[in-house]
């Protein structure tokens, strides 16, 4: 009797797991632990100041290049990219003022239509877009912008007020109102995701 129990005692005794089972159950290694990223900083309302200040300085600039027969479809594209989400994979919501059969613009071609002319741009609206930014061939010589509201909530930077427009050859201003949001991209840049844009309403 006593050697049989000491033979069911051996048999359930708990052994080791062997060394090749061990490993299957051990911790990943670090490399394949992946590293959680932190969310963007909140934009700021002094850098949607100084994305306003550069979006008016880019309108200038481009109707000043096309008035001179210089490369202003470069200078545009190189705007668009600074100034707008569509490189950053952000969806960007664009309502243009100018805008009826073709009213939201969803990809940078469709906005670059519409800031340089349908006729200057491959796949472009040549029957709508007269090129905003080039003021239809008459250029701008000034952007104002006057705040109505600037806020940031969750990140996000928002502003609305009216913009200013001064042609460049018959010195006409142009007032428009506007509702633009502000989404800090992954490389750090502060860029339109939202921007709407219309003339004021006349009775």
């Amino acid at each position: 009797m006593s050697t049989l129990l000491r033979t069911l005692n051996t048999l359930t005794r708990h052994k080791p797991l062997p060394s090749s089972t061990s490993s299957l159950i051990s911790l990943p290694s670090s490399r394949y632990l992946s590293t959680p990223t932190s969310p963007p900083s909140p934009v700021t309302i002094p850098e949607i100041h100084d994305h306003q200040t550069r979006w008016g300085h880019a309108i200038r600039s481009i109707s000043t290049l096309y008035l001179t027969s210089s490369d202003f479809i470069s200078a545009a594209s190189s705007a668009a990219s600074d100034l707008y989400g569509y490189n950053d994979g952000t969806e960007v919501i664009f309502k243009p003022t100018k805008a009826t059969h073709h009213p939201f613009r969803p990809t940078p071609e469709s906005a670059m239509s519409y800031f340089v002319g349908g006729s200057n741009y491959p796949s472009g609206y040549p029957s709508e877009d007269f090129g905003f930014a080039i003021n239809s061939g008459k250029g701008w010589s000034d952007v104002t912008f006057k705040n109505h509201t600037v806020m940031v909530v969750d990140g996000l930077g928002f502003a609305g007020g009216v913009y200013e427009f001064t042609c460049a050859t018959e010195g006409e201003v142009v007032t428009v109102e506007y509702t633009k949001g502000y989404k800090r991209g992954s490389d750090g840049i502060v860029r339109l995701f939202l921007h709407h844009s219309s003339v004021p309403y006349k009775p």
